[in-house]
């Protein structure tokens, strides 16, 4: 969440996405998943189901239906669940000691 800024405009390429409105940030969630015995980390949907995955890895969409010319968009990557990881693995078992009994 500390890396994810909320800002007017498209974050460069490569860095951690802007959050225009706050939901990103807002949205970024983890729950127990009891049949894999692990906790899953990660952001909601906000109704669009690839936005998510498209600041992570880029891609293309089709903007909203109700937009004139329905154009494909291209996304570049802007990761941010990947190098949070990367840069807290070391400290996880700590976090997670006796979060759950």
């Amino acid at each position: 969440r500390r890396s994810i800024r909320t800002r007017e405009g498209p974050a460069p390429p490569g860095q951690p996405p802007h959050s225009h409105k706050g939901h990103l940030k807002r949205f970024l969630f983890f729950a127990w998943d009891p049949k894999s015995r692990s906790v899953v980390v990660g952001p909601a949907g906000l109704g669009k189901a690839a936005a998510p995955a498209l600041l992570e890895y880029g891609g293309t969409a089709t903007p909203n239906k109700r937009r004139k010319g329905r154009a494909r968009a291209h996304y570049r990557p802007r990761p941010f669940m990947a190098p949070a990881l990367e840069k807290n693995a070391p400290q996880l078992p700590s976090f997670w000691k006796d979060s759950l009994r």
